[in-house]
């Protein structure tokens, strides 16, 4: 299951996701995705929780098989008294 999270003026701002597989991030994180991988590969070692805190964007990716989830959002596009936890 795929969430989208909208301003008022129709922008989305925050995706989510939970099921047996990952979705692909580069169509759900569209321009941002190049930002997501690069930080990624810039942590050494494995990982079974992917968390990306930049400036502005946030990826939080986790999960084993069949149970994945996630969520992804842009600090600077929430809108006015939405805090971060809304997207889940």
């Amino acid at each position: 299951m795929i969430r989208e999270y909208v301003t008022p003026a129709g922008k989305v701002f925050g995706v989510s996701w939970t099921g047996p597989t990952i979705p692909d991030l580069s169509q759900l994180l569209g321009s941002y995705n190049a930002e997501y991988q690069n930080t990624l590969r810039a942590k050494p070692g494995r990982r079974r929780v992917a968390v990306v805190h930049n400036p502005d964007l946030v990826v939080e990716n986790g999960g084993h098989m069949r149970a994945f989830h996630g969520r992804a959002y842009l600090e600077s596009m929430l809108p006015a008294g939405v805090p971060p936890e809304t997207v889940k």
